[in-house]
């Protein structure tokens, strides 16, 4: 159960991290998605493994959403901070 509230909580945080990343510049939009489309891909990954190794349904999509989000998290994070470095950031 803890691990089920973990996954939603890095999924919440790997949304929000996303949209600023988006809000930030134009460029943003396109690398957060490519950041998202890399982030489900390897969670779903996980989550084959982890099924393959006997684990729950349940166990198993938390590992990978974990994973998944995780990823997304830290990717973003790296690219706010380039893009801010590189003056791209929009202005309102």
């Amino acid at each position: 159960m803890l691990l089920t509230g973990l996954a939603g909580v890095l999924a919440t945080v790997a949304v929000i991290v996303t949209i600023r990343t988006m809000l930030s510049s134009s460029i943003g939009k396109v690398l957060a998605m490519v950041v998202m489309a890399v982030g489900a891909t390897l969670g779903v990954t996980v989550d084959t493994i982890a099924l393959s190794s006997g684990v729950t349904a349940m166990t198993a999509a938390s590992f990978g959403i974990v994973c998944g989000a995780s990823l997304v998290i830290v990717c973003n994070n790296a690219l706010h901070k380039r893009i801010k470095k590189a003056k791209l950031e929009r202005h309102f």
